[in-house]
């Protein structure tokens, strides 16, 4: 009987070793997923707000009718575009559908090519909004 009690207090002390390694396993990996969540966002955040610059800049030189309201409901959209991206992203890496640094600078990456695009065409004036120069494209394309 003495084995047996010595056996069940072996198990039940392995046991709880093995229990009490999971626990700490589990508290170092979500630290660790942490620590790069929040070093990703440190630096994503520096970039997002060169990317909106980029975004926000050309609009207040494309939109030129409407005065400053025009460029500003614009420039709020797209802000709330990327707050969204940011906020699907974040949740995208709590629940570990995603790496951290994939998540966390989608919304900049996303953004990025907007951000090109519309200074390359404030750069060189071109008519963005205007609906004559789309319809000239369109008829040149009709008649190749």
């Amino acid at each position: 009987k003495t084995a047996y009690v010595a056996a069940q207090s072996q198990i039940r002390s392995a046991k709880d070793f093995i229990y009490g390694q999971t626990i700490y396993s589990n508290a170092f990996r979500n630290n660790y997923k942490n620590y790069k969540k929040s070093w990703h966002q440190r630096f994503s955040l520096s970039f997002a707000i060169i990317v909106l610059f980029f975004i926000g800049a050309p609009l207040g030189a494309i939109i030129k009718k409407g005065g400053l309201g025009t460029p500003l409901v614009f420039a709020t959209l797209f802000f709330i575009l990327y707050y969204i991206l940011t906020i699907t992203g974040e949740n995208m890496v709590e629940s570990e559908f995603m790496l951290p640094w994939k998540g966390i600078w989608m919304a900049s990456l996303l953004l990025t090519p907007l951000g090109i695009f519309l200074t390359y065409k404030a750069a060189n004036d071109s008519a963005l909004f205007d609906l004559d120069a789309y319809k000239r494209i369109i008829s040149k394309i009709k008649r190749k």
